[in-house]
């Protein structure tokens, strides 16, 4: 081999394996950073902030001297699919490292910022990564390769304001070439002062299984909560307030329902009109409970949006979405309870004219407040309001303070 052969070839191994100008990469087990005049599967990063991608220039990036400013995902297992993103102004591409193509334009949605986490379905037809997440609700982004198609699919928030979403890519595991189980860890917010940066033990964690090509979300109830949400409301003695069953049974909403919520609610209405019913039904989740012994269940119907989502066809308030208990006979469904922003839900061991009493939980600033409803013969009505300080979580469990009538301090 001639001298000039052997440098030729040895500028190649530097530059495949991303040595340029003397630097190293820095990388890990999902990413590799890029500093200007580094490159790596067929990608350039110039100094310039210019991107190319198989001698051709693929996008702009800006450019911080010293800083890692481009990341490149490792290349997927089938395909050798890549992700290229730069770092401040949220540009992402996707290329095709063995056919040396881009598949994508700018892939991330206007004044959003994609997650450090991206994943491939079995058969590779999706790209998944996360918009938002830890103190903010977690957004899964879904890119169907072969459409383009793009879909946002949030995720129901679970923390209460002390506390944070932790997600981690090891709680993520395809089942199916289309649908996907994963856990969010529920801990306390490093951010509040009374919760000190080395405290992120888990306090509780929620199991989902969510299905790309129709966007729906299956929520598993956490075992240290056995009821239908996050946390159980206290009774009036100051304990837990018990579900109506032990292990409630979670369906799917009928078109019958959702008509007949659409009967009963303006907003359904208004959003199904604009969303469509399957796109609701598929965001909402209906629990199966005997309210009055009948051996016949009544249907405890939650929205599983995003609370605040933009579209504000998720049904949700600014912060906790909205709960629905309707009486199903044979094809036709009578309203009991309709309530807004709920935080929590539990049927008590006491009851009025033959059903359970029920207790819901809302959000007050940082507490809460307890609204408990009495069966009258023919719906549920208020019948008791308590303010109560909330103090934080102790071993998972909700720790509460001073009960007062709602209105006084």
């Amino acid at each position: 081999m001639s001298g000039k052969m052997f440098i030729v070839l040895l500028l190649f191994i530097l530059f495949s394996v991303g040595l340029a100008y003397g630097q190293e990469l820095v990388q890990d087990e999902n990413w590799v950073y890029l500093k200007g005049g580094q490159g790596v599967f067929g990608v350039e990063f110039r100094k310039d902030g210019t991107v190319f991608f198989n001698n051709k220039l693929l996008m702009g990036c800006e450019y911080m001297e010293g800083a890692g400013d481009l990341y490149i995902s490792r290349p997927s297992p089938k395909r050798g699919l890549s992700v290229v993103k730069c770092v401040h102004d949220d540009s992402a591409y996707i290329i095709d490292t063995q056919n040396k193509q881009a598949l994508t334009k700018d892939i991330i949605p206007k004044d959003e910022a994609l997650g450090n986490w991206v994943s491939w379905s079995p058969d590779e037809k999706y790209f998944i990564s996360v918009i938002g997440g830890e103190v903010y609700n977690i957004v899964f982004f879904v890119l169907n390769l072969e459409s383009g198609k793009v879909q946002k699919i949030p995720i129901k928030s679970f923390r209460t304001e002390l506390e944070m979403h932790d997600f981690q890519d090891k709680n993520f595991s395809w089942i199916t070439d289309n649908a996907f189980n994963f856990q969010i860890d529920i801990v306390c917010n490093p951010y509040e002062s009374n919760c000190p940066e080395q405290n992120r033990k888990i306090i509780r964690s929620y199991n989902a299984q969510v299905n790309v090509s129709t966007s729906a979300v299956t929520y598993r109830t956490p075992k240290a909560r056995p009821n239908s949400r996050k946390a159980s409301p206290v009774s009036s003695s100051g304990r837990t307030a018990p579900a109506a069953q032990s292990k409630p049974t979670i369906v799917k909403a009928s078109g019958e329902l959702i008509q007949q919520m659409m009967r009963d609610d303006k907003t359904v209405k208004e959003c199904v009109d604009t969303a469509g019913i399957t796109q609701v039904g598929d965001n909402l989740s209906v629990t199966q409970v005997d309210l009055n012994g009948d051996g016949r269940f009544e249907l405890v119907v939650e929205s599983t949006g995003s609370p605040g989502d933009a579209m504000q066809c998720f049904l949700c308030g600014p912060r906790r979405c909205n709960l629905w208990i309707y009486q199903s006979a044979q094809d036709s469904y009578k309203l009991l309870l309709n309530s807004w922003s709920v935080d929590d839900f539990a049927a008590l061991k006491t009851s009025t004219n033959g059903y359970l009493d029920l207790q819901v939980q809302m959000p007050a600033g940082n507490n809460f407040v307890l609204i408990r409803y009495k069966f009258d013969g023919n719906q549920y009505q208020q019948k008791g309001c308590e303010s109560v300080d909330y103090l934080g979580e102790r071993r998972g469990k909700p720790v509460f303070g001073r009960r007062r009538p709602c209105g006084k301090n």
